[in-house]
């Protein structure tokens, strides 16, 4: 299932470990200047090709694509 969440509820499914995997969707560069702590970078055009997800299928996984604050 897809879901779109904002920031409040990321933060408390962060805050109480509900996601296995975190995603920065932006590209590496934004990454590197900036990106949530714990998350990985995985750009939303690799993801699409399905380089680099878990074979976890049930895995809780939340992908950004915004600046973190």
């Amino acid at each position: 299932m897809i879901k779109d969440i904002g920031r409040d509820e990321l933060k408390r499914a962060l805050d109480s470990s509900q996601i296995e995997y975190l995603f920065d969707a932006r590209g590496e560069e934004a990454y590197e200047k900036a990106h949530i702590l714990g998350a990985e970078s995985l750009p939303a055009d690799k993801a699409e090709q399905g380089v680099g997800l878990p074979n976890n299928k049930d895995a809780r996984i939340v992908f950004y694509c915004t600046e973190p604050t």
